[in-house]
Formats: structure tokens, C-alpha cells, sequence
């Protein structure tokens, strides 16, 4: 089972990592939502997936060692 938390806790932090990255290039496909880029969606979503990348190895799985 700690194989498989940490290769999910990686997986999800380069994602978010890669997500924040393709941020900064232009979007024209995703619509405007409330007026926002929707590039301000996909960098907040890359940082929702880095923090879950790290949530799973130290809280998930410290419990499940136990």
C-alpha cells in the first residue's frame, strides 16, 4: 500500500506542477468564466493538485501504517 500512495502522491504533484506551468501559455478554447482568464482556473487547479500530492503521503498514509 505505500507503493501506491507514494507513486499517487507523485503523479498528482508533477500534474499540478505541469498544470501551473501550462497556466502561462495562452488558452483561447476554455471559455470565460465570471469574467476570469481561464487561465487563473487551471494555475489554482495545479496548486489543488500539488497540495493533494502531498496530503496523501503525510497524512493518508502515516494513518494507514499504523
Amino acid at each position: 500500500m505505500n507503493i501506491i500512495g507514494f507513486i499517487a502522491g507523485i503523479v498528482l504533484f508533477v500534474g499540478g506542477l505541469v498544470l501551473m506551468g501550462y497556466s502561462f501559455q495562452p488558452i483561447d478554447w476554455l471559455p470565460h468564466i465570471l469574467g476570469l482568464d481561464p487561465r487563473t482556473g487551471v494555475f489554482f487547479a495545479g496548486i489543488i493538485l500539488a497540495t493533494l500530492g502531498f496530503v496523501i503521503p503525510v497524512h493518508i498514509m502515516k494513518r494507514i501504517d499504523a
